[in-house]
């Protein structure tokens, strides 16, 4: 716990003092607890954005549902699990916070680890933006270190598109619903905490295989989630606008100096 107030404290300049706040500090700590790791830690990219007070934290999880699964020339340890609100951000390959209390997003690629024992850990690229309503959409590509060459170019990364949007009209109602494109792999669940920890699903997606070659056949396809594309829709340039370059996506960016995600205007 020490470790992971001091990462919210680096950022924020205070401790974390509720369960909000501990979910974002559980998300910014720098280590890996589980042995299987062996000490090596996830990369973290994070940005700030506009607070909106009384949404709570928002918890995505991307994580492999079997055991093992196949990347040639060995397995790949998976997650090994099923959806579960209270979920470690440990154990999934890729997670996603989106704190509307403090105003920040987190995303945490966890390491990777082989069937002969090796591990390799490495950084999501990830951009994100938001909308007045305090809508916000992440775009995120995470590619396994232990991939074959060329895994980017036959599109064997997890990447998707996910938008966030506040639908609730009365301040202090937390009430999130989630839309976008994503892989077909692997799995994918979301949850609302609002600020006394009460957590509620936002959106559950199963891997289209569970099975040890559901990576290398689905990764490379694509579908819609929650309210699909059409929640895109509204953070796309608008190429008639001569600055329509202000609103490009910002990267996020090392916790020792966030940038601040770009308001589509």
């Amino acid at each position: 716990m020490r470790a992971s107030a001091a990462a919210f404290e680096e950022i924020f300049g205070r401790e974390p003092s509720g369960p909000v706040d501990w979910k974002t500090a559980e998300a910014l700590n720098p280590n890996s607890y589980d042995p299987k790791y062996q000490g090596v830690g996830p990369g973290i990219k994070v940005a700030r954005i506009e607070p909106v007070p009384g949404q709570g934290v928002v918890r995505a999880a991307l994580y492999i549902p079997a055991a093992e699964v196949f990347n040639a020339p060995h397995y790949d340890l998976g997650d090994d699990r099923a959806e579960v609100a209270n979920f470690d951000p440990e154990h999934a390959r890729v997670v996603m916070y989106v704190d509307y209390e403090n105003g920040l997003i987190v995303t945490r690629q966890n390491p990777s680890v082989d069937s002969t024992g090796q591990v390799r850990v490495g950084e999501p690229e990830v951009q994100a933006q938001q909308r007045p309503d305090g809508s916000v959409m992440v775009q995120y590509d995470a590619v396994n270190p232990f991939a074959p060459p060329g895994a980017s170019v036959t599109g064997h990364t997890v990447n998707g598109s996910l938008v966030l949007q506040p639908t609730s009209g009365n301040p202090g109602t937390a009430r999130i619903i989630a839309g976008g494109e994503i892989t077909d792999y692997p799995s994918v669940e979301i949850y609302q905490d609002n600020s006394a920890g009460q957590s509620r699903p936002v959106l559950i997606d199963a891997a289209d295989s569970g099975s040890a070659v559901g990576p290398l056949f689905n990764l490379p396809d694509y579908h819609e989630v929650g309210g699909g594309r059409a929640m895109m829709d509204p953070f796309k340039a608008d190429f008639d606008d001569p600055n329509w370059e202000r609103n490009r996506p910002t990267n996020l960016g090392d916790p020792d100096n966030p940038p601040t995600v770009v308001m589509v205007r």
